[in-house]
């Protein structure tokens, strides 16, 4: 996986990009950056709202639900973190990549992320994704060591969740950011790639200029399918219009909260 990283973040850096510099995050300070509402929003339901506004309203409105897609989507992120974690800590003592990931294989590991979210229907899906997962990571240690590289972490930027401080923007104060690789936002998603994910990353991207100060032109939509277990990479280019768009989204739905009480001014 990490070759298919490092490819699409190659074809991105041969585009041509400029961002303005009133949209990068660190102009957190004026418009139209600055928030005009803080009402604490997270990236994702402002991205979501920039295409179906009524629908992520509902959704703020009536409090944290999780429905089946979105508790599959937890299960995913959540198994990706015990294969990587549990091939890196094997890798790390000693034991070769190949024999890592035949014990990741045969944990049981699916069985209880099935189990705490109330997936059960859904664990055979799971453990084909874990063998999946391991194999593919397992082959990233492998030629990590090949290249002359550690095979210890170097070649696993997923294992880097990253939490920023959204509150420069109005939004939430602890956003997750699933992984950062040279510039470029890491997102993991179960299904298809839509619209609205660079909307989502270019928030990413801005909430993380605010706080680091360096640029983060990229994103790297990791879409994830489960029949039959598949990875596909989609690079995005968060310029001017992503940006744009996720601020618009970000004023108007904290205004019409605003308005109903549930946000404060």
């Amino acid at each position: 996986m990490l070759q298919l990283l490092r490819q699409e973040l190659k074809y991105l850096h041969g585009l041509q990009l400029s961002v303005p510099s009133e949209l990068r995050g660190w102009a957190w300070d004026r418009p139209p950056v600055r928030p005009r509402y803080r009402a604490g929003l997270g990236v994702a339901e402002v991205a979501y709202y920039s295409c179906c506004p009524r629908e992520a309203l509902e959704a703020r409105l009536r409090g944290p639900r999780q429905d089946a897609a979105m508790l599959l989507g937890a299960a995913v992120h959540e198994l990706f973190r015990r294969v990587a974690y549990g091939l890196q800590g094997l890798v790390g003592r000693g034991v070769e990549p190949w024999e890592a990931a035949r014990r990741v294989m045969e944990s049981r590991a699916y069985a209880e992320v099935a189990s705490q979210l109330g997936l059960a229907g859904e664990a055979q899906r799971l453990r084909d994704l874990q063998g999946a997962l391991a194999v593919m990571l397992a082959g990233d240690a492998t030629l990590q060591r090949l290249l002359g590289g550690s095979a210890t972490g170097s070649w696993a930027p997923w294992l880097s969740e990253y939490v920023v401080d959204g509150t420069p923007l109005g939004l939430a104060r602890r956003l997750r950011v699933d992984a950062l690789m040279s510039g470029a936002v890491v997102e993991f998603k179960v299904g298809q790639a839509r619209d609205w994910h660079a909307v989502q990353m270019a928030g990413y991207a801005m909430a993380l200029e605010s706080q680091l100060e360096v640029p983060f032109d990229y994103g790297l939509l990791v879409s994830v399918s489960l029949s039959p277990p598949s990875l596909s990479v989609h690079g995005l280019l968060l310029g001017e219009g992503p940006r744009s768009r996720f601020l618009e989204a970000r004023d108007s739905m904290a205004e019409e909260l605003a308005s109903s009480g549930v946000a404060a001014v």
